[in-house]
């Protein structure tokens, strides 16, 4: 779906030369929630903006579907854009246009007639659940329902992928949640590829099924999200995964979370595949899970996870399905 081939960003500035993105090779397939985790400075942002030729490569080639993003026009560039919507960190909204009409802003970029725009439009508010807030302007919203306006206008012309950048850095982890489990339902229904630039491992753990590292520049891990989570090699990894998961068995420091909501244990059986099980639960039930923390030795150990609305659901699925949980 989105091949990267040795692909670099070099900046000049004077003499000076920034080297943002280093021969980077990436594959994400059709359908992944592809993270792309970084410290500030690693080069995701310039990365991403790579993808849809907001910057264009110093060298290499960025391939998305069936389009050479590289060798292609500048006027084959804007219809190929229409088949890639990008998400902002702070929203990107017209202040002056209402939901409604920043919703069908691309639209009438495209061309359609205010008939189509009009429906189209109310899809998307239905579907990201700003039904009733059509005429109401950002200044009023709240910060996830500004980061709503913003994933329904990128959705506005039927993209094949969503770009995703810090999407979810400026809202509070309860926000966060609620928007990474719209972006999994989206992702399900429509079968959008979705790449995602974070610095927050939590974001990853809680979406993706896949994931890169990046650092000055190079991808220095990569893999299914799981697999890098058991057993992280680099450094940096190792870095991110420290600062978001306790790695011991000791239930005392989860007695809060367990008095907001229910908390399992699952423990991981060898032979048992746990690669997409985060993904899955979110895109199946559209509601927040949360990986607290964990301990692992190859594909054994265990994982605490904190459900919330349909958690009596969950464990039922995961019961049918023959994982070993308990309630803790």
């Amino acid at each position: 779906m989105i091949t990267l081939k040795n692909v670099s960003k070099i900046y000049q500035r004077g003499k000076k030369q920034t080297i943002a993105v280093d021969d980077i090779n990436l594959n994400i397939e059709q359908g992944d929630i592809f993270g792309i985790i970084g410290y500030s400075g690693a080069g995701k942002s310039s990365l991403i903006r790579l993808l849809n030729r907001l910057e264009p490569v110093t060298k290499g080639e960025v391939i998305v579907g069936k389009y050479n993003i590289t060798t292609s026009s500048e006027r084959e560039i804007r219809k190929i854009r229409h088949s890639i919507g990008m998400i902002f960190q702070h929203f990107n909204l017209l202040w002056s246009r209402t939901v409604r009409e920043n919703i069908e802003f691309p639209l009438e970029i495209s061309g359609l007639d205010k008939k189509q725009r009009f429906q189209r439009a109310s899809e998307l508010m239905e579907l990201v659940g700003l039904a009733d807030k059509a005429d109401e302007y950002p200044s009023t919203l709240s910060g996830g329902q500004k980061q709503r306006v913003g994933i329904a206008r990128a959705l506005a012309n039927n993209p094949d992928v969503l770009l995703c950048d810090e999407a979810t850095s400026a809202l509070d982890p309860k926000t966060t949640q609620t928007i990474l489990a719209l972006l999994a339902e989206i992702n399900q229904k429509m079968n959008i590829t979705i790449v995602l630039i974070t610095h927050e491992m939590q974001v990853v753990k809680a979406i993706c099924n896949k994931v890169a590292v990046i650092e000055q520049g190079k991808i220095i891990e990569q893999g299914e999200v799981v697999k890098i989570f058991n057993q992280p090699k680099h450094k940096v990894t190792q870095q991110f995964l420290s600062q978001s998961v306790h790695v011991t068995d000791n239930s005392d420091d989860i007695e809060n979370i367990k008095q907001q909501s229910t908390v399992i244990k699952l423990l991981l059986q060898e032979g048992k595949k746990y690669d997409y099980l985060l993904y899955d639960l979110i895109s199946k039930f559209n509601d927040p899970v949360n990986l607290i923390k964990g301990s692992f030795s190859q594909e054994n150990g265990f994982i605490y996870l904190q459900l919330n609305n349909k958690s009596d659901e969950i464990i039922q699925y995961l019961e049918n399905n023959k994982f070993d949980i308990a309630v803790v």
